[in-house]
């Protein structure tokens, strides 16, 4: 199951958005005439329908939206979806246009419908694409040991660093826990994963004894890091460290940069 997600084509992937697609259309016109279409918007559905399905097969062609990683949807591929479909549904407002002051004068597709349709396709694809991604993620959990991590440091670069370890192929690695020196970071959650004050450290050490914990603010005072690594080794647990940015390759982090500190 975990290696047919892994080697889904892109083909599959393009037919069922445009399963999607098709859905999203039936679903606006439901919403738009409370679940009672009428007669005179039913006859000419078909060919709106048709033509819609049409312009989103060729917009997905163009835009490519089907060839990305799925179990590595990230927000790039979020916005691409978003921009593509855009583009679709103010083709299908240029269309209004053309049909209503140039050939019959009247709107080919209502208005109403081009705006939920749009809302219904961009949240559908990418509701699929990140459920897809969590069911990998979860599977991938559930297929083998998993390698716990805690990362200090709840910024910028820490969250550079969980999304590193989630997308490692080779070992299963699991972010129970970030942990943070700012008082305001302490309680919320990131990705889903909860932020604990700093002198919490201990606590979870005693709670994941087998995680290593990773080091991952760019800038932070030796003797800081010093005390950090003290409790650490109070508690057997291996330390690691991100190294500076200068060093990642390409400007992107490999989680075989992540290496442990020497004492």
């Amino acid at each position: 199951m975990l290696r047919s997600i892994q080697n889904t084509p892109r083909i599959v992937i393009l037919i069922i958005d445009m399963f999607i697609v098709t859905g999203s259309v039936i679903l606006a016109y439901l919403l738009r005439f409370n679940f009672d279409i009428p007669e005179v918007e039913l006859d000419p559905f078909p060919m709106v329908l048709g033509y819609i399905f049409l312009v989103r097969l060729l917009s997905f062609l163009i835009g490519r939206t089907y060839v990305g990683i799925i179990k590595y949807t990230s927000t790039e591929d979020v916005v691409r979806i978003f921009l593509v479909v855009l583009i679709g549904s103010l083709l299908f407002v240029l269309t209004n246009m053309v049909t209503y002051y140039v050939i019959m004068g009247m709107f080919f597709i209502p208005f109403s419908i081009i705006i939920i349709d749009f809302i219904c396709t961009v949240l559908s694809l990418t509701a699929f694409r990140m459920v897809v991604k969590v069911a990998y993620m979860e599977m991938a959990s559930a297929s083998g040991e998993r390698s716990e991590i805690i990362i200090f440091g709840a910024g910028k670069s820490g969250l550079i660093t969980k999304r590193t370890m989630d997308k490692d192929t080779v070992t299963n690695y699991r972010v129970v826990a970030f942990v943070d020196d700012n008082p305001a970071k302490v309680g919320k959650k990131m990705e889903g994963v909860n932020i604990y004050a700093a002198r919490k450290l201990p606590y979870l050490l005693e709670k994941y004894p087998l995680a290593q914990l990773i080091i991952s603010p760019q800038r932070m005072s030796q003797s800081r890091k010093q005390e950090i690594i003290e409790q650490c080794l109070e508690h057997n647990t291996r330390v690691l460290n991100v190294p500076p940015v200068s060093q990642w390759i390409n400007g992107e982090l490999s989680s075989r940069q992540i290496r442990q500190v020497k004492i």
